[in-house]
């Protein structure tokens, strides 16, 4: 769902003051004011650079991702008029700020956008969710190759240390609702359960065919959500009534042991189905689809089948 090349271009189509007008409205000096406050950095003083600029430089680092540190400074000069100080002296303010401030701002102003009317924001009044995941270049520095590893290709390492990011995200807004940075070597697989505690009640969760577990989709259910999810070809599930749309109720097991003394079981749906369209991947394979929404007249499979393709092509 996320392309982040597609989103970092469309973000830098933008003019420079349109930018710097949108990072203004969206967290506004207040809010800045209270993350430092909170995390008790409103009290390292440097009245050149202080902590509510560095806060806005810091992301300006992501609005500018293309800009060497001084041509950013310049671009925010609108905010603090003055001298251009050199790149060590930023780096040695950002070192000073930390990431405290910047977490604590985020739990502030990262917030659901979706609305009734938002295009894809909402199925049958709940709200669509999705876990995807992405690998991005840090700074080549040893203290970041320890931390997070760095890709190779077997004849040569790569270029830079990466981190993996696996992000809790509204379908609607695209907004990374919340996320997690593990090091290269982490698998979305285990990283996938501390995002499930986020999810809230009537919240409608898509998901790739890696993520579904017995486990995973117990924890959507104990936080009163709902799940829709691609699943692999190996997974076994024998149909306890069909329904009349022509998907049929299952249960999900633990482990072969439980599914043959019938223990643990969760009641799900099961949906079967091709796809004729020419121009999609995958034509004319049978995929399969598993849900927590097990009534076939309030979600109709071909209903659940266009919804969970439309959500991941956006």
């Amino acid at each position: 769902m996320i392309d982040l090349h597609q989103e970092t271009a469309a973000l830098a189509a933008w003019p420079t003051h349109e930018r710097l007008r949108a990072l203004q409205r969206i967290i506004p000096r207040a809010r800045v004011d209270d993350a430092l406050a909170q995390t008790g950095r409103d009290r390292t003083h440097c009245r050149r650079l202080p902590g509510w600029f560095m806060v806005w430089f810091m992301i300006a680092l992501g609005l500018f991702s293309r800009d060497a540190y001084r041509q950013i400074f310049r671009w925010l000069q609108v905010f603090r008029p003055g001298g251009i100080p050199g790149r060590s002296t930023l780096c040695e303010a950002r070192q000073r700020l930390g990431v405290a401030p910047l977490r604590a701002l985020a739990a502030q102003v990262v917030a659901l956008l979706g609305r009734p009317e938002t295009p894809g924001a909402f199925y049958r009044g709940m709200r669509t969710m999705a876990i995807d995941g992405f690998v991005l270049n840090v700074a080549d520095t040893p203290a970041n190759e320890r931390a997070f590893g760095r890709p190779g290709s077997g004849r040569a390492p790569g270029a830079f240390p990466q981190v993996r990011v696996l992000a809790l995200c509204e379908t609607g807004s695209h907004v990374m609702w919340t996320w997690l940075i593990k090091s290269l070597r982490s698998a979305e697989i285990t990283m996938a359960p501390a995002l499930l505690r986020f999810l809230q009640p009537d919240m409608l969760l898509l998901w790739d065919r890696h993520f579904l577990t017995h486990a995973t989709v117990s924890a959507v259910r104990v936080r009163q959500a709902h799940l829709l999810a691609r699943i692999t070809s190996n997974r076994v599930f024998i149909p306890i009534q069909h329904l009349p749309d022509g998907s049929y109720l299952a249960k999900l097991y633990p482990s072969a042991a439980d599914r043959r003394r019938d223990r643990h079981g969760l009641l799900v749906r099961l949906i079967e189905y091709t796809l004729d369209d020419p121009q999609r991947p995958g034509k004319e394979e049978r995929h399969r689809l598993l849900t927590t929404l097990l009534d076939a007249e309030l979600d109709p499979a071909r209903t659940l089948v266009c919804l969970y393709h439309e959500r991941w092509e956006e």
